[in-house]
């Protein structure tokens, strides 16, 4: 392998790993949160006095949070780990399968916030959802690019034909 393509891995994984790092943090974060009795998302600070919730809804709305953060955590240590153990080797399955881990739960999860019947502020709710978005996007940009550039050789592993 040449230098140029292990460097494009190397650089795009670990882009990739910042971004499933990010997913990580946000869904702890998003998970104290939750456990510190602070019912409302990041970004939702009330709702509205004609749109609020019946207050025995909370109980439910906690536990939709807390699964929903464990789940943001989950995804985010399995793209670090196919990112880090994976892509920088240069495996092609570990790169697709990290792509579409991250896509599915971006994609699943934020169209449902375009149109929402209540307040709250886009950027902080969902600003580092996007943040998180766009490193593992360039990160997967860069290091498929550099695996469809060279493919792994049996001897890249040292392993005996």
């Amino acid at each position: 392998m040449d230098a140029d393509t292990s460097t494009g891995r190397h650089l795009g994984a670990q882009l990739m790993t910042v971004g499933g790092a990010l997913f990580v943090g946000y869904g702890i974060y998003s998970l104290l949160r939750t456990v510190l009795g602070i019912r409302y998302e990041v970004g939702v600070e009330s709702l509205a006095e004609s749109t609020a919730p019946d207050p025995a809804l909370f109980d439910y709305l906690d536990h939709l949070h807390v699964a929903f953060s464990g789940f943001m955590i989950a995804t985010g240590i399995a793209v670090v780990s196919l990112a880090w153990y994976g892509v920088r080797r240069g495996y092609p399955w570990a790169w697709s399968t990290a792509v579409l881990t991250a896509t599915v739960a971006l994609v699943t999860a934020i169209p449902v916030h375009f149109g929402a019947a209540f307040d709250y502020d886009h950027l902080i709710h969902l600003g580092p959802l996007y943040l998180a978005a766009v490193a593992f996007a360039a990160g997967a940009a860069v290091s498929g690019r550099a695996l469809h550039w060279q493919a792994r050789t049996p001897e890249d592993d040292n392993v005996e034909t």
